[in-house]
């Protein structure tokens, strides 16, 4: 039931120890053991992922982006921007990111599902591009594979042939 407002609570607390030499942080980390070292040189950002109306809220007010769990809707993409308004974050840089589903890169000789994207890599960087809705600036796929060898073949193939043609 508090799973949400841990969260948020952690994440101000990331936030804190990246940024300060000495954080501050509140409850529930003030009994917690205290280690100080050196702030990072470059604060890592900070993705919230999830499609429920409260992740998507989180991601506005904490998130320095967002992941959605599924497609990212037009009805979550105005929710997002809503809430980073109401965050009065609405201003600073922030990544949306969209899963676009299985791939396969090439011509698969086994059945890799009705629902998997494959073809060559510009029809693949194509169609990705399409389905990229509006506000995204990031794309998250998986792939299709029946082996860590083919898996590590279709990252690379992915990587070398697919990612160049994407706009």
């Amino acid at each position: 039931a508090t799973r949400g407002t841990r969260l948020s609570q952690s994440i101000e607390a990331l936030r804190e120890c990246f940024t300060n030499d000495l954080p501050a942080l509140g409850a529930p980390f003030t009994s917690a053991p205290m280690f100080v070292y050196p702030k990072a040189v470059r604060t890592p950002p900070i993705f919230v992922a999830g499609s429920t109306p409260a992740a998507v809220k989180r991601a506005a007010k904490y998130g320095d982006g967002w992941l959605a769990q599924g497609p990212a809707t037009p009805d979550l993409l105005s929710t997002l921007a809503q809430a980073r308004a109401e965050a009065n974050r609405a201003d600073e840089p922030f990544e949306v990111g969209h899963i676009a589903g299985f791939v396969h890169v090439g011509e698969p000789t086994w059945d890799v599902g009705a629902h998997v994207l494959s073809g060559s890599p510009q029809h693949i960087a194509d169609t990705l591009t399409q389905r990229m809705p509006d506000g995204a600036t990031m794309c998250q796929v998986m792939f299709r594979s029946r082996s860590a060898s083919e898996l590590a073949d279709q990252v690379r193939l992915f990587g070398t042939a697919v990612a160049p043609c994407v706009a």
